[in-house]
């Protein structure tokens, strides 16, 4: 009997280690599995963070066969795009013709009307979406016919207002051409064969010249056709004082101005507003150089505004003088902006501030 038990208890010890190892075992799985996940979690965070957001987002691409011919010219679309982990909800085809749009994923299209097109197309997921565009995609031709719709531009780039001249290069043969359409990239359009155009804006402007003939419509984009510039370097103006240092309580300092232009034919309105640092008095313009038509004073701004009527000549210069405060140390700044007006718009431009360094009493 004793035997038996202590039989009975050997057994139920080998039972009771027996299930703490294979519990010990279980733990170590699911910690190894835990890790593994944890592992790829991390790695895929890391993929993210040195790959941004492109991983997710829809890339457009796609190809087109034949990319030239009479017309009408049936042409196939092949979609290379990339669709990602997002859910694909829809694709938008602009063939450039004013057709409706595409949402078939490869499309055939046919071109009833010669000309040159531009074609597009949009991917939309439910991560994002993309655009390709193919600029002069499609050139589709009259029957028999010798079109070729060009044309130039003269200067392509410069200041505001940038006044282009657009001469008509189109080729033909056997073909009257009845109708002439512009299109400037700036909103204006003109019917004119060889029109001139003003830009008042700084921008990349894309024109465009469709030409209408007795066989069809025919057509030429140039993108970035027209470069209107900032005029940041149009007009500028450097300003020293004397003297310029030590500066004492209750000094004159004379304040010169010198401007230049570098297209003054443009120039319609011309003015400079001076800001004086805090305490500083405006006492007069001295009567040499282009003395400004008009001088203006704001105590509560602590400003002083000059103005010219009449635009002189460049480079111009001119002189004012400003006193210290009685109390008057530490460092100070004396800053401005040119104002000017082209044949269009107003402008700003910003001067460099020149530091008026007053030594205490």
């Amino acid at each position: 009997m004793l035997l038996s038990y202590q039989v009975s208890c050997v057994h139920l010890l080998l039972l009771r280690n027996m299930y703490m190892f294979s519990m010990r075992c279980a733990n170590e799985r699911v910690f190894l599995v835990t890790r593994k996940y944890l592992v790829l979690i991390v790695l895929l965070s890391m993929l993210i963070l040195f790959q941004g957001c492109d991983l997710f987002r829809p890339m457009a691409n796609f190809t087109l066969a034949p990319a030239t011919g009479d017309f009408p010219l049936e042409i196939t679309f092949t979609n290379h795009s990339r669709t990602g982990p997002g859910a694909l909800q829809r694709y938008e085809w602009d063939f450039g013709d004013g057709s409706p749009l595409s949402d078939q994923e490869a499309p055939t299209h046919t071109y009833e009307v010669p000309g040159i097109y531009t074609v597009s197309l949009t991917i939309v997921t439910s991560l994002g979406q993309d655009s390709m565009i193919r600029y002069g995609a499609v050139n589709v031709n009259g029957v028999d016919s010798k079109v070729t719709a060009d044309f130039s531009v003269t200067p392509n780039s410069g200041y505001p207002p940038l006044t282009a001249s657009f001469t008509d290069l189109t080729v033909t043969q056997n073909v009257l051409i009845n109708e002439w359409k512009w299109q400037f990239g700036d909103g204006t359009e003109s019917v004119e064969q060889n029109p001139q155009h003003t830009y008042h804006l700084p921008g990349i402007y894309t024109v465009s010249l469709t030409v209408n003939t007795d066989i069809g419509r025919f057509r030429s984009v140039k993108p970035n056709a027209v470069i209107v510039t900032e005029t940041g370097t149009l007009i500028a103006a450097q300003r020293s004082v004397f003297p310029e240092f030590p500066i004492m309580s209750g000094d004159m300092l004379l304040v010169n101005l010198v401007i230049t232009c570098d297209r003054p034919e443009n120039l319609t309105a011309l003015g400079l507003r001076e800001i004086l640092p805090v305490g500083w008095t405006f006492i007069d313009v001295l009567a040499a150089g282009d003395i400004p038509d008009q001088t203006d004073i704001n105590i509560g701004e602590n400003t002083v505004s000059f103005a010219w009527l009449e635009i002189p000549e460049f480079p111009m210069q001119f002189t004012y003088r400003i006193q210290a405060p009685e109390i008057c140390e530490g460092n100070a700044f004396l800053g401005g902006t040119l104002l000017f007006r082209l044949t269009g718009p107003s402008f700003e431009a910003s001067l460099e501030k020149t530091e008026l360094m007053c030594i205490p009493p």
